[in-house]
């Protein structure tokens, strides 16, 4: 973990009943919520050891400076041996965070762990708390007016957390671990037909969102990919699109990715050019400002179409259900944003269709 630890260069003097003044340069450096302080040298040195070298306040300086260098180049090493607060790891952990995930991620992990400093207090040692502690955390979460979908989330935080600390060698092992269970929402989905989709494009009166809803179902972009995707990023020539950090934003895990263009999604952006209020992006919509599909139950009955629980993740989820009969599995993680984790795609976005049903039965 990327962690700021200052130090600082101060003097210590003491008199011993024999008399004799020392003083010694000592440097103080604030860890994990509590000062430790090492000695570095002497400015002058015990009676006894008048022969021993003294040190001049550069030097001590000097020395201040590479030791911050080293603690900051390894934090762990200014931990060694000691369970940090609760409370001050969590800083040091949400500071790390900070420039690696999305801010509304780093918003949802903060106040999950804020939740846990609401049990376990800020000066709790990490290294005290026990699995049988977080059992009981999470059952008093469920008895709240919390979703379990949310409790899961926050057992996945906590656990995140114990786990850094655990390879920071601050624990001795994660009390979280494998308390989240499955995501009992990620079945809560339904397939939605490519015939469906056309219906719901033909019925919906707003633009952008109709191009929402194309990049979707048939290219498996996520909410935040579809309306940050600029035409620059459209390859024309190889009928691809390619999903990337911009200036202002960045896919989920920071994953660059190469996506093919199917010809109905082609034959779409051929079609539909640049349009306001944002000409750069495919869909035209502001990202700041966009929030879901205008009047979604509404669409639905427009388009004589089943209303479904997640406007766009859904057709994200068929879209991916359709490449797996198609291609290898490795692909279509690929294609999806999970890398080389085909057992995520597997296990949460893939669905058995109509269509196989039929087929396996020798109907038309």
């Amino acid at each position: 973990m990327n962690r700021e630890i200052r130090v600082w260069l101060t003097t210590n003097r003491y008199r011993r009943r024999t008399g004799g003044l020392t003083i010694y340069w000592l440097a103080r450096l604030d860890v994990a919520g509590k000062q430790r302080g090492k000695v570095i040298g002497y400015q002058l040195p015990p009676p006894r050891n008048r022969h021993k070298p003294t040190m001049s306040r550069r030097e001590a300086e000097r020395l201040c400076r590479e030791l911050e260098r080293e603690l900051n180049a390894d934090p762990a090493r200014a931990l060694a041996g000691r369970s940090p607060t609760l409370g001050a790891y969590i800083a040091l952990h949400l500071a790390d965070r900070a420039s690696r995930v999305r801010p509304r991620t780093l918003t949802n992990d903060r106040t999950a762990l804020q939740a846990l400093v609401s049990r376990f207090g800020a000066h709790r040692r990490l290294d005290s708390i026990h699995p049988a502690e977080i059992r009981a955390w999470r059952a008093a979460l469920l008895e709240t007016d919390r979703s379990a979908g949310t409790v899961r989330r926050y057992i996945i935080a906590a656990s995140g957390l114990f786990r850094q600390a655990l390879a920071d060698g601050l624990c001795r092992l994660n009390p979280a671990a494998g308390l989240a269970g499955r995501n009992a929402g990620a079945a809560d989905w339904r397939y939605v037909s490519v015939p469906e989709v056309d219906r719901l494009v033909a019925a919906c009166r707003i633009p952008g969102e109709q191009t929402l809803l194309m990049l979707a179902r048939h290219a498996a972009l996520r909410r935040a990919e579809g309306l940050h995707l600029p035409w620059s990023a459209i390859l024309w020539a190889a009928h691809r699109l390619r999903v990337a950090p911009t200036a202002d934003w960045q896919p989920k895990r920071g994953r660059t990715r190469v996506v093919p263009i199917v010809p109905p999604l082609y034959a779409w952006l051929r079609e539909h050019g640049p349009r306001l209020p944002r000409p750069q992006l495919v869909c035209g919509l502001d990202p700041a400002t966009w929030a879901s599909l205008t009047g979604f139950a509404a669409l639905c009955r427009r388009a004589a179409v089943q209303r479904y629980p997640k406007p766009l993740h859904d057709l994200r989820k068929s879209c991916l259900t359709d490449w797996a009969q198609r291609f290898p599995i490795r692909d279509v993680a690929e294609w999806a944003g999970h890398g080389s984790n085909i057992e995520t795609t597997a296990e949460y976005y893939l669905a058995v269709n109509e269509a196989s049903y039929r087929a396996a039965a020798g109907l038309p």
